[in-house]
């Protein structure tokens, strides 16, 4: 278990955990296609060709993500999607045939990783005796959850933090007065845009 003890001690801690998932990662993606240009392209225009692939494949790659299998299978299962897709497609080049033995270890992550633990288990301590009612998948970053408690009273969580949204005494209070506070100041309009979390408090 990490101890923080400063924001400095957060910073670096946290850094350094990042680099350490993503730096071997990007520059194995940066590496790649310098690498597939230069075995492969015997001309100008077949390195040009490459990378204009490449260019395509990612604007369709983005595409087919965000409007597709996210929204049908989630956005865990979309990213081990990608990772085995990687895998295929960089093993027809990779002459080390050994590597495939991890295909079924990809395979069985497909089954194990496709959904994202509850939020009673990624925040045991807040919310471990409360139950999710809703799990929404909106993009590679953030998650919102509805979670009720053995009360009843229901939170709405974005990326496991609570905002307004709640039938909580106090968080009840604070959204009727958000509708409240326009209208003292401006307490004859004609015309109201109302933004809201779809509550039915306001």
């Amino acid at each position: 278990t990490l101890v923080y003890s400063s924001l400095l001690n957060v910073l670096i801690k946290q850094g350094a955990a990042l680099a350490l998932a993503t730096v071997t990662v990007t520059f194995c993606l940066g590496a790649w296609l310098p690498l597939l240009v230069r075995a492969y392209a015997d001309s100008a225009s077949a390195g040009a060709w490459l990378y204009g692939a490449n260019a395509v494949g990612a604007g369709l790659g983005a595409l087919l993500a965000g409007f597709v299998l996210m929204p049908l299978i989630g956005t865990p299962a979309t990213i081990l999607v990608a990772a085995l897709i990687l895998f295929v497609v960089g093993m027809r080049w990779c002459q080390w045939r050994r590597l495939w033995l991890a295909l079924p270890v990809l395979l069985v992550s497909l089954v194990v990783f496709s959904d994202l633990p509850s939020v009673t288990k990624l925040l045991p301590q807040a919310h471990a005796n409360s139950r999710s009612t809703l799990f929404i998948h909106e993009d590679a970053i953030a998650m919102t959850h509805v979670v009720e408690t053995n009360e009843g009273q229901r939170l709405l969580l974005s990326d496991l933090q609570r905002m307004d949204a709640s039938t909580e005494p106090a968080a009840v209070v604070a959204q009727t007065n958000q509708a409240r506070l326009p209208l003292l100041l401006h307490s004859e309009a004609e015309t109201v845009l109302f933004l809201g979390l779809g509550t039915g408090i306001s």
